[in-house]
């Protein structure tokens, strides 16, 4: 089998799809539309909207095939994207690109594939619109320009989201640079109107964010309305006083570290800090402190906030969404590619062992088959709740996609307990439970690879030996459980 080399673009086309946020992310009618309208008009059983990531091929949209995702290794789309504007293989068990793929020599047996590769604005290829067949086909002069007119629709809603995304980053950055400006203006008047107290006072209160001064001592000089209405005390209650007085002591402590990274670095510094309003609400600032710097020495600092409570809990619910399994609630693969090298170096610091335990359901096609999606769904959530009931300590469990579900299990006293916590799962999984009125029973299949303190095995290699020691357990008989040879 030959594998695909990487396209010359390769970081620049990845960081654009992960930008895109489109991987890993419910299926859209949009994309539907044109797969299922594809597929029937050129009669073919399988049509799919790929996305190249860096180690797989994954699915927007997918008609006539359940798998939501293949290796990267696997995928005729990574040929696809490398150039031209069409790639067609009439036989695949003749072409020396793909006769012993193992998508041709085993399930779902292609034969026959036509893609059209997808691009950015900038012609970035970041995917294809495809149909397969599993006897070998000819498309006509006729089907290959309705193919091109498909991916043409599929082409506009990537450009679209890109040109959103493209808005989105100017927007923000407009926004900073106004914020930057905001922050120079109130310096430079502060310093012109310095002799006019009151005049300055007047400007500042109608600013939308926290202004204060304070000498070298750390005691206020000056506040505006902004500042006394968050800290809760009149004018009187924090000019003269101290930081400490003003905030507390560890809050002062905290201030005090950037006041003296600025006076080493004898420049502005920025930094980010919670702020306790007095309703008893909490709340986010961004402060920036700027030295007031005369005749190269420091006689005081500004200080300006601003409360960005809101775009701190905008992107906090922002990356949970976005490593979140929008079925089952668990956490989702982008989770498990971030967590799982954190808890690696954990191992590596702190000693002891850690697993990964893949699991995959046995039977659940059948479910899906006889009683319909939604009890497919259904069961999926029961799996993910009893996981999580019964694993309430081990590290992460995890939805990976399909009926994959992962479980990351670490001991810093070095026992394994990868083949004691199997047993329970497959225990767990094997009870029955009542899906469209009529008890059902599923099993699961698992591996289990081991990582131990400093062994220096990758995230990717630890993750595929479970994966493959699964294999061996469905290949053993499913209902039970392997251990990888290479890491255990």
């Amino acid at each position: 089998m030959q594998v695909a080399p990487l396209a010359p673009d390769e970081e620049q086309r990845l960081s654009l799809l992960q930008a895109l946020d489109l991987l890993d992310t419910p299926p859209e009618p949009a994309f539907d539309l044109i797969t299922r309208l594809t597929a029937n008009a050129i009669g073919v059983p399988i049509a799919l909207v790929s996305l190249i990531d860096r180690d797989r091929q994954w699915f927007k949209s997918r008609i006539g095939i359940e798998i939501s995702e293949t290796p990267r290794e696997y995928a005729f789309c990574a040929h696809c994207i490398l150039g031209g504007e069409r790639l067609l293989v009439p036989d695949a068990t003749q072409d020396p690109r793909f006769f012993d793929n193992p998508l041709v020599s085993g399930a779902p047996g292609v034969r026959f594939y036509a893609g059209i590769p997808l691009r950015s604005i900038d012609g970035l290829a970041l995917g294809s619109l495809c149909v397969l067949d599993t006897v070998p086909r000819q498309l006509s002069a006729s089907q290959l320009d309705l193919l091109s007119d498909a991916a043409q629709l599929a082409n506009r809603e990537l450009t679209q989201r890109e040109a959103a995304l493209r808005v989105r980053i100017t927007t923000e950055s407009s926004l900073a640079a106004g914020l930057a400006a905001l922050e120079k203006q109130v310096e430079q008047r502060t310093r012109e109107l310095s002799h006019a107290h009151e005049q300055l006072q007047t400007l500042t209160d109608h600013l939308p964010a926290m202004i204060g001064y304070f000498g070298p001592d750390l005691r206020y000089r000056f506040v505006n309305e902004a500042y006394r209405a968050v800290v809760g005390k009149a004018s009187r209650d924090i000019i003269g006083h101290s930081l400490a007085e003003t905030f507390g002591p560890e809050k002062a402590h905290e201030i005090e570290r950037h006041v003296k990274r600025a006076v080493r670095r004898h420049k502005r510094v920025s930094f980010e800090m919670p702020l306790a309003f007095p309703d008893g609400t909490m709340h986010y600032g961004a402060v920036t402190l700027i030295p007031d710097i005369v005749e190269d020495r420091i006689v005081g600092f500004h200080s300006i906030v601003h409360d960005i409570t809101e775009r701190r809990t905008r992107e906090q619910a922002t990356r949970l969404e976005a490593r979140r399994d929008t079925l089952t609630g668990l956490p989702n693969r982008r989770a498990v590619q971030e967590r799982l090298p954190r808890a690696m170096a954990s191992t590596d610091r702190r000693g002891g062992v850690l697993e990964v335990l893949f699991l995959d359901l046995d039977g659940f096609k059948q479910v899906n088959d006889t009683l319909g999606h939604d009890q497919g769904d259904l069961l999926l959530k029961e799996i993910a709740r009893r996981l999580k009931a019964g694993l309430p300590h081990v590290e992460l469990v995890a939805r990976l996609s399909g009926d994959e579900f992962v479980v990351i299990a670490r001991d810093d006293a070095g026992h394994a307990q990868g083949e004691t916590l199997a047993g329970q799962i497959l225990a767990d999984i094997a009870d029955p439970m009542q899906l469209a009125g009529q008890a059902v029973q599923v099993h699961a299949s698992l591996g289990i690879a081991v990582y131990r303190a400093g062994s220096g095995t990758s995230p990717t290699h630890l993750l595929r030996a479970a994966d493959m020691a699964m294999y061996e357990a469905k290949r053993a008989g499913r209902n039970r459980y392997r251990v990888s040879p290479e890491t255990g």
